[in-house]
């Protein structure tokens, strides 16, 4: 399978995605105010997940871009929520000054609100099969609501050097959401049990790029991040450097990643997980 570089597909899905979120309201300064944060750019890491396995799959480009805005709508609004003052406040997101600094706070957390319902409306419009439409549904309504327990659990949670709460705050904040992108498209395809496997590999792969953005929060600089480094440390915040020194936190990724690669079912897919696996830990 020949792979779309992900510097290209993020061009191309750029421009959808800003169609998206201009089209998906007629009140005009909610569009600007939620435009300004598309506008920033990203790594759009999960829709190109979901547009590589969908491609593997022989799943049409409707289908690959409708989960893939679904998914990054999502990140996004829970994005403009993390960065407000009453929870990471955070004055710099990719870059750029936050919603909330430009915009306002009302408005930051009603354009998140408005991000974090929308996709299902993209879902429903999607030209996916009408029957499997319901399983894949049913898959965001759970894993949505999963994500935002990992978030509150991010913020509330008092022992931060505890290993396995550490792992399930992961698991649910970050694991949650890849999970939905190596899953949906699956079944989409009407494999339903290979589905759930892929599901559990998917937050496995979300666990590996938590631990590794964890390492980068205390490494990397401002300019690198495009946000404020060190911030989890700052709020006592849970981090794999919490409960291990850097060495381990690599060792763990490695290990990870092997069992990972050992496991998924699918050849193409795999090769792109092994290449994103290495830009992710190397940089």
């Amino acid at each position: 399978m020949k792979t779309l570089p992900l510097d290209h597909f993020r061009t191309q899905f750029d421009q959808l995605l800003l169609s998206e979120i201009r089209n998906s309201t007629s009140d005009k300064d909610l569009v600007n105010a939620v435009v300004y944060t598309f506008e920033a750019g990203g790594k759009r890491l999960r829709p190109y997940l979901i547009r590589c396995l969908c491609d593997e799959l022989s799943l049409g480009r409707n289908v690959a871009d409708s989960l893939g805005k679904a998914v990054e709508v999502f990140h996004t609004g829970s994005l403009i929520h993390d960065d407000l003052p009453a929870l990471d406040n955070d004055d710099l997101r990719r870059g750029q000054p936050t919603l909330h600094k430009v915009f306002g706070e009302e408005v930051a957390i009603l354009a998140g609100d408005f991000l974090l319902v929308h996709p299902v409306r993209i879902l429903l419009r999607s030209s996916i099969d009408r029957e499997r439409l319901l399983s894949v549904i049913e898959l965001w309504t759970e894993t949505s609501l999963t994500v935002i327990e990992g978030e509150f659990l991010d913020v509330t949670f008092q022992d931060t050097k505890n290993e396995k709460t550490l792992e399930e705050v992961h698991k649910k904040k970050t694991g949650e959401l890849f999970g939905f992108c190596f899953a949906a498209p699956v079944l989409c395809a009407g494999e339903k049990e290979t589905a759930s496997q892929m599901l559990a590999l998917g937050r496995d792969f979300g666990i590996v790029f938590q631990i590794a953005d964890d390492i980068k929060d205390m490494t990397a600089t401002r300019a690198t991040l495009g946000k404020t480094p060190g911030k989890d440390a700052l709020l006592d915040r849970p981090s794999a450097l919490n409960v291990m020194d850097l060495t381990q936190a690599r060792k763990v990724i490695d290990k990870k990643v092997r069992r990972l690669l050992e496991a998924l079912p699918y050849e193409g897919f795999r090769d792109v997980i092994e290449h994103l696996c290495k830009q992710i830990v190397s940089k």
